[in-house]
């Protein structure tokens, strides 16, 4: 995994850069990045400061360490022994020092193989984008998107996205930014090609995920 982001004009300032899953790849594997696919990422204030709500971590370069909300924000994270780390600030500060890959993210839609109680509650209906990992070995990576028929997000709960990641064989899971931003991106040929359908033009967002060959 490969954190994405806007590095244009250097790091981040009071008004964090912002551009398209498929700009930020591209801007990636011109830096010698094998980029395979990738996906939008955290939460960020919008069209505001666009700042991500959760920590962002890149090969082991803190790019941002704070959570917006200590109860809201969660994050997925990778650690230097390859396993995965996902929950709140607490965990996250007690393994912050061994983090190579960390990237902030919303509610969390499952622990120990099941939907967390929090969002079979939830009614809201949104594209749906969600990052997890499984309970063999800790170290695989599984990312889904899933929009409603026909593109629209008028069916799709926190719920369905949680029960999409379980299916792929997840049994801890975090919720990334949907609606707007989700973005799901392969590449063909020599550039990047969003394979959902996102609502409208393809939106610029602070941060992503990449699927990297070593």
């Amino acid at each position: 995994l490969h954190i994405l982001w806007c590095a244009a004009g250097g790091p981040p300032g009071s008004v964090w850069p912002v551009q398209t899953v498929p700009e930020q790849a591209s801007a990636a594997a011109a830096a010698g990045i094998n980029v395979l696919g990738a996906v939008n990422g955290d939460f960020y204030d919008i069209g505001i400061s666009n700042v991500p709500e959760g920590p962002m971590c890149r090969e082991g370069r803190w790019l941002k360490e704070d959570f917006f909300s200590e109860t809201d924000t969660h994050y997925f994270g990778v650690r230097d022994d390859g396993r995965t780390s996902i929950g709140g600030i607490l965990q996250f500060q007690s393994l912050q020092d061994r983090m190579t890959f960390a990237i902030g993210a919303g509610q969390i839609l499952l622990t120990s193989n099941a939907p967390t109680d929090a969002i079979k509650n939830d009614r809201s209906n949104s594209h749906r984008v969600g990052i997890g990992t499984n309970a063999l070995d800790h170290k695989t990576v599984i990312i889904a998107c899933i929009e409603g028929i026909g593109g629209s997000d008028s069916s799709v709960r926190l719920l369905d996205i949680a029960n999409l990641m379980y299916e792929f064989g997840a049994s801890e899971a975090v919720n990334l930014d949907g609606g707007g931003s989700a973005t799901f991106v392969v590449k063909e040929g020599g550039s990047f090609k969003a394979v959902n359908r996102p609502e409208g033009a393809l939106r610029e967002v602070a941060n992503g995920v990449a699927i990297i060959k070593k």
